[in-house]
């Protein structure tokens, strides 16, 4: 894509709206895209202090939930590498983005302190949609993959976070 943001707000997944407990809009996938799911991992508690865990294996099309305790990182979030290690390609931060680098960078609502955020990013090649705290907010969005694999780490920067409930899941073509 010459220019992504061209892509920024284009809906690719059929959802289900609703009004929240809240009463705030959530959008969710339908269920039906479970049908997709295929090869899968689940990571139930994972702590990050620094170094980045990397979750599943590369690939073109994925599902992934996560449930992400910031604890007293400064920043944390899911990073989206390419899989022939030419880089960051996304992440998705909660709090104080570390700047300095060529990445995209989608800021995730921090939520209150001991407060734990709830992310389901679904990537088919090149689109991303993220789904954040059961619909509350969405974001779709390019990911400069050209096609090819990725691959999907969690991080934590300034302190420890926890990552709970991971689920990694390839899509199958529909």
């Amino acid at each position: 894509f010459q220019d992504p943001h061209v892509w920024n707000g284009v809906l690719s997944l059929p959802r289900e709206v609703r009004i929240g407990q809240d009463g705030h809009i959530r959008q969710t996938p339908v269920r039906e895209l479970e049908c997709l799911r295929g090869r899968s991992k689940q990571y139930w508690q994972v702590r990050i202090d620094g170094t980045p865990t990397g979750f599943g294996w590369p690939v073109t099309t994925l599902e992934l939930r996560a449930v992400v305790e910031p604890g007293n990182a400064a920043s944390c979030g899911i990073r989206f590498r390419s899989a022939d290690n030419a880089g960051s390609l996304f992440s998705l931060v909660c709090g104080v983005s570390a700047g300095g680098t060529d990445e995209a960078v989608l800021p995730i609502p921090a939520p209150a302190r001991g407060r734990a955020v709830q992310i389901h990013v679904f990537v088919d090649r090149t689109v991303m949609e993220v789904f954040v705290d059961d619909g509350m907010s969405c974001f779709p969005r390019v990911l400069p993959t050209g096609g090819k694999p990725v691959t999907v780490e969690g991080f934590a920067n300034g302190g420890a976070a926890d990552f709970r409930d991971l689920e990694f899941w390839e899509l199958n073509p529909a």
